[in-house]
């Protein structure tokens, strides 16, 4: 979602190997996120949580970032907070060579809010 601050860290770091994948889908800009955290690794664009740990988290890279997020909306929504780790379930492809416009492939593949939101209550990822 910020390929500006992933250029800026591929550009400033010579230690190690970088790549920058980038999509033609055309993607919203989402508040919370930042050429800084992406320095860091990643950022947290939605905190709902209470105390020290959070009751959910919801994991989203690249282009699925926005369905990650609107999961989250639809499980903070219906009150669905249980985290459980590592038993958590993910939800992405595991193949290669899908040709299609990325809405078709998600709802092929079952990436979608609506999926995502009935993972509760496990914590999950969406990855691609």
């Amino acid at each position: 979602m910020r390929p500006l601050g992933a250029y800026k860290v591929a550009v400033e770091n010579r230690k190690r190997p970088s790549i920058l994948a980038l999509s033609r889908q055309k993607l919203p800009h989402l508040p919370g996120t930042s050429i800084e955290g992406v320095e860091k690794g990643g950022y947290v664009i939605s905190d709902n949580s209470t105390g020290n740990k959070p009751d959910l988290i919801v994991l989203g890279t690249g282009s699925e970032l926005e369905i990650a997020a609107k999961a989250a909306d639809v499980l903070r929504k219906e009150g669905k907070t249980k985290y459980i780790g590592a038993s958590g379930k993910a939800i992405g492809i595991d193949k290669f060579g899908a040709s299609a416009p990325a809405g078709k492939i998600y709802e092929e593949y079952g990436i979608t809010v609506e999926r995502a939101s009935l993972q509760q209550p496990r914590a999950f990822k969406i990855t691609v």
